[in-house]
């Protein structure tokens, strides 16, 4: 992401204009950032987390960024966070998973949000080759995900914090998510350079667009 974000001053130059992070996270996580971002006065916090694969190269990238060193945005800079796992709670049924923190997801995030103090990212381990052979047999290489992003910041003065979540088949998700963003690439001019995919879009477009497709997000309200 970062090596895409340094292609800013020669998209502009060729004049034209490269959209990155239109996938499932990034892609589908920061359009949920927004839309809860949206909700809030201040925010502090930004953490993200999803669980799933869509194929061979989706599990390496997974596992590749499971072993890389957990960057995460903090106080302005990159900084390394802790390695620890975390236990997440993503809709059900996918329920709770055990993620590593790592920077995948987070990099596009920290570039929107550079206010913020803190963003982060957790990632759940892939299933292991017998779990993606019995899985493959009845989905394919498609299989089930999840994403969650809470925020943590202030609304009318009070503390106050959004989480919201959504679980679909991975490969289905991202490319309704890359459709949406090349459909409106298409449809209108865009000023040159590289921008994120969730400013190509309006998040609440976005998720009245995946929900006619079957695609739902959720919001967590307490218990």
């Amino acid at each position: 992401v970062r090596g895409a974000l340094d292609l800013d001053s020669d998209a502009t130059k060729a004049k034209v204009t490269i959209a990155i992070g239109a996938g499932f996270a990034p892609g589908l996580s920061d359009v949920l950032v927004e839309h809860a971002a949206d909700t809030l006065d201040t925010i502090d916090e930004i953490a993200i987390a999803r669980c799933g694969v869509a194929g061979p190269a989706s599990v390496g990238a997974v596992r590749s960024a499971r072993r890389s060193k957990p960057y995460q945005w903090r106080d302005g800079g990159w900084r390394v966070g802790s390695n620890g796992p975390e236990l997440v709670w993503f809709p059900d049924p996918i329920g709770l998973h055990e993620c590593q923190p790592c920077s995948l997801g987070a990099t596009l995030t920290a570039h929107r949000y550079v206010q913020v103090g803190r963003v982060r990212a957790s990632i759940a381990e892939p299933p292991g080759r017998w779990q993606r052979f019995v899985q493959r047999a009845q989905y394919g290489d498609d299989q089930w995900g999840a994403i969650r992003v809470e925020l943590s910041g202030t609304r009318t003065g009070a503390r106050a914090t959004v989480v919201y979540g959504m679980i679909e088949r991975v490969g289905t998700a991202a490319g309704a998510m890359l459709a949406l963003s090349a459909r409106t690439l298409a449809s209108k001019p865009f000023e040159p350079g590289v921008v994120a995919g969730a400013e190509l879009l309006t998040p609440g477009q976005v998720l009245a667009d995946m929900s006619e497709r079957g695609i739902h997000a959720a919001v967590f309200e307490g218990a």
